[in-house]
């Protein structure tokens, strides 16, 4: 960005972020889509945009809130964003009129990452989660990935100073969380744009799921990935 001041790190931007000054900061909180772009800022590996959690009437609400398993699908830039809802999981029956809610907040969502990201392809996923199966604190393996819980706990994060990243992958949060450090929380229906290690080696947003499976709770998590 032409517009940053000398005492940014030489770290490669992830991104080509747009000619707009901002003063540097780890993770963000925002209540405008537009302030979602500072993801692109080097130094940037999250930005959480509040709103409240959305509400979806009828049948769909059951299936999300009491159905397993999963569903994705791949989507390319160029192809109908109203494809994007009816090319996941069948059983979500994401055409019936209940699912209007859903499906636009989907479809918007996915609009808005494409643009704030200028991805080619992104991978659009929408979990029932309800095992531990994420419970460690860890880094993802992508550019950039959007999170929003639509039932249930939201992920947990820790900042940037309260990481001790050579503990990443051994098996034990205690090794990466810091002594006396607080567990931060994306609350349900807030959005999550975080940094993974792709391009941002020794920055992405350190995060896990919510423990779930001793209490017998669920999540509806929409997830979706810049994938080139």
């Amino acid at each position: 960005m032409s517009s940053l001041i000398s005492s940014y790190p030489t770290r490669r931007p992830l991104l080509s972020p747009e000619s707009v000054f901002y003063a540097p900061e780890e993770h963000l909180f925002c209540e405008d889509w537009s302030e979602m772009r500072r993801i692109r800022l080097p130094e940037t590996n999250l930005v959480v945009l509040k709103r409240p959690v959305p509400e979806f009437s009828g049948a769909i609400s059951e299936i999300l809130a009491h159905s397993t398993g999963e569903s994705q699908t791949l989507f390319e830039r160029g192809m109908s964003l109203d494809l994007i809802p009816a090319m996941l999981d069948d059983d979500l029956d994401l055409e019936s009129p209940d699912s209007l809610g859903l499906y636009l907040d989907i479809r918007d969502l996915a609009e808005k990452f494409l643009s704030v990201t200028s991805a080619k392809k992104i991978g659009v996923r929408l979990e029932r989660v309800q095992t531990d199966s994420c419970r460690l604190f860890h880094v993802d393996r992508v550019g950039v990935r959007l999170l929003t819980t639509y039932f249930g706990d939201g992920t947990e994060w820790l900042k940037n100073s309260d990481v001790n990243r050579a503990g990443l992958g051994q098996g034990n949060d205690q090794l990466v969380k810091m002594d006396g450090a607080a567990t931060q929380v994306i609350p349900a229906g807030w959005i999550g744009l975080l940094k993974g290690e792709r391009g941002n080696d020794g920055l992405g947003l350190v995060h896990r799921s919510p423990r779930v499976e001793a209490a017998k709770k669920k999540r509806v998590l929409l997830r979706m990935d810049t994938l080139d």
